[in-house]
């Protein structure tokens, strides 16, 4: 797989990083996002209980009919709920932004390899593996 990670979300990941290392990260929003083939992984901070908060990967997959959400670029797209992760923003404390990137792209790779194929908001089955491997495509 090849990841694909936009430069001018390097700023808000670094003060992500930066947060939870001076014991603020107290706030929910979107840092970024990753891509592969077509899929492509939201990274958001989530409070999941009281002032516990997690770095959530939402999936969303191009190329699926599901009505769900139509890209800037005309593409067809759909959110699958069951391949991500929801991780304590503490297991970020003391990375970089390398290590971070390193970090989430193998966390993915294994979840996708995990699941291969999963459901979309339709419950029609995708190979998201075969999804993954193909060219990337911006949507």
């Amino acid at each position: 797989m090849n990841w694909y990670w936009k430069e001018e979300q390097k700023k808000s990941i670094n003060n992500f990083l930066e947060k939870i290392n001076n014991g603020t990260c107290e706030e929910e929003g979107y840092i970024g996002c990753v891509r592969t083939g077509e899929l492509c992984f939201d990274l958001i901070v989530r409070e999941h209980d009281p002032e516990n908060y997690k770095l959530d990967a939402d999936l969303y997959v191009s190329g699926v009919d599901s009505k769900y959400g139509i890209s800037p670029t005309g593409k067809q797209y759909d959110f699958f709920s069951d391949v991500g992760f929801s991780l304590n923003v503490e297991n970020f404390a003391d990375m970089d932004y390398m290590k971070f990137i390193e970090t989430i792209q193998d966390k993915l790779t294994m979840e996708i390899k995990n699941h291969k194929t999963s459901y979309g908001t339709t419950g029609k089955m995708y190979n998201i593996l075969k999804k993954a491997e193909k060219d990337l495509i911006e949507w």
